[in-house]
């Protein structure tokens, strides 16, 4: 019997059943053609979507105070990421009875504007989100879309090879 067997929790969801032209791999990067497409199955899955606009992220902090708007944090939060950690626990997964996603639109910005900046954000933001599935029993998935060739665009079904 598990410690957590009389908590409510929150039911995972497969995104391959819900979504199955998503891209096998998390983070999931997808092209901004496909964006509608994700909404819907999203909302059709049963998430709670946020999203935070990227056209202006170029930095990490950058990114910090868009989630903090996007998450509706409070006032006094610390624009760094052990104050994310604290406050998408405390004041975002706390309560919330469904899955949610966290949609990044635009985040090719930040990719252009500094590589190194948005692998790091993303390495810390993928984990912080992961780490509140055991914690919180809480599942938020994490979406990166951007129109570049690093997004690519829905998987097509598999044309069969003529034999040799």
């Amino acid at each position: 019997m598990s410690p957590f067997d009389n908590e409510p929790h929150t039911p995972w969801r497969d995104l391959r059943h819900d979504a199955p032209w998503l891209p096998t791999t998390t983070p999931y990067f997808v092209n901004s053609a496909d964006l509608a497409r994700l909404r819907a199955d999203l909302i059709d899955a049963g998430f709670e979507i946020v999203e935070i606009d990227g056209h202006g992220v170029r930095t990490e902090l950058d990114l910090l105070k868009a989630l903090a708007r996007a998450m509706h944090f409070p006032s006094y939060f610390g624009n760094n990421w052990n104050a994310f950690r604290e406050s998408v626990g405390r004041e975002f997964a706390s309560g919330r009875s469904g899955p949610a996603a966290l949609v990044w639109k635009s985040s090719d910005v930040m990719l252009a504007s500094d590589v190194h900046a948005f692998v790091r954000s993303v390495g810390i933001l993928f984990g912080a989100l992961r780490d509140l599935g055991p914690s919180m029993h809480f599942q938020m998935e994490l979406f990166l879309v951007g129109a570049t060739s690093a997004y690519p665009g829905a998987k097509q079904a598999a044309v069969p090879k003529d034999p040799i």
